[in-house]
C-alpha cells in the first residue's frame, strides 16, 4: 500500500507454492493462503487459472470501457517522379534520389559507381525509362545534370 495504495482496491489471490510438500497441519486452522499449488505434481494449477481469468473478467466488467486514441504516423509513400522541364530537361523528384546525389563526389568514380547503384535501387532508372527519356536527354536530380545513357 505504500508503493501504490491503489492496488489494496484490486482483488488478490494469495496462493502457496510447493503444496505437495504442505498437510494441513503445517497451515494450523486458517491457511494464510487462498490456494495452494504444487509445480511438481501440477496439482492446483487448473483451478488457479480458472480462477485467476474469473478475478480478470470480473474486474474488465466492472471498469468501464475507455478507447484511447491513438496517432498513427505513416511516412510518406517514397516513389520517384519524373517530369519534363519548360526546358527540355527532364527532372528527377524523389527527395531520397536527391540524397543520394547531393551526399556523393560525383568527381569520384567509387562515389559515382554508388549513387548510380543506389539511384538504380530508389526505381530511378525505371521511371527514366517509363517516363520516355532516351539516349543523350539532360535529366537533372537537385543540383546535379547529367546526359542520360542506357544502362547496358
Amino acid at each position: 500500500s505504500a508503493y501504490r495504495p491503489d492496488l489494496m482496491d484490486r482483488p488478490s489471490l494469495v496462493v502457496g507454492a510447493k503444496g505437495d510438500q504442505l498437510t494441513a497441519d503445517d497451515w494450523g486452522d486458517e491457511a494464510p493462503v487462498d490456494m495452494t499449488i504444487s509445480s511438481i505434481t501440477g496439482e492446483g494449477i487448473q483451478p488457479l487459472i480458472w480462477r485467476m481469468a474469473q478475478l480478470v473478467g470480473e474486474a474488465r466488467q466492472s471498469e468501464p470501457l475507455i478507447r484511447e486514441r491513438h496517432v498513427i504516423h505513416r511516412p510518406e509513400a517514397v516513389g520517384v517522379a519524373v517530369v519534363r522541364d519548360h526546358d527540355g530537361t527532364w527532372v528527377v523528384h524523389s527527395s531520397e534520389a536527391e540524397r543520394a546525389v547531393a551526399l556523393s563526389d560525383m568527381t569520384d568514380p567509387g562515389a559515382l559507381d554508388y549513387a548510380r547503384n543506389r539511384l538504380d535501387r530508389l526505381g530511378v532508372n525505371k521511371a527514366l525509362r517509363k517516363a520516355g527519356v532516351t539516349d543523350g536527354d539532360v535529366v537533372r536530380i537537385g543540383e546535379f545534370a547529367f546526359d542520360y545513357e542506357e544502362d547496358l
